[in-house]
């Protein structure tokens, strides 16, 4: 999963979001951990803002998380992303969106 160093300068922030092509990437600490999320739109809105101080708070699951309990604290919480750690580093293993929840009960989604 691709990443974002919490004090990343702000030409590899950038060049890190084009690269990806993803609309959010977890946040990280020096030891890996995630901090928080950063939207590309955020960042493109306000270039010149550190990361820390554009970020959101991260939805966190571990890979045992019932679907279902992760699809209600994503609707409690209103995000679009969480993401998926390790439970013993903390460290990501990588991002699930809402989507990819709610597909495998109702089949693809139109439009998306």
């Amino acid at each position: 999963v691709t990443t974002l160093l919490i004090d990343a300068p702000l030409g590899l922030r950038a060049a890190t979001l084009a690269k990806s092509g993803a609309s959010r990437l977890p946040v990280v600490d020096r030891t890996g951990k995630v901090v928080g999320v950063l939207t590309a739109l955020d960042a493109i809105l306000d270039p010149t803002a550190s990361t820390s101080a554009l970020m959101k708070p991260a939805t966190i699951f571990t890979p045992t998380e019932p679907a279902m309990a992760a699809l209600r604290v994503m609707r409690s919480v209103r995000a679009r992303l969480a993401v998926v750690i390790d439970p013993g580093t903390t460290q990501p293993l990588g991002v699930v969106a809402i989507k990819d929840l709610i597909e495998p009960v109702t089949g693809n989604l139109v439009g998306s």
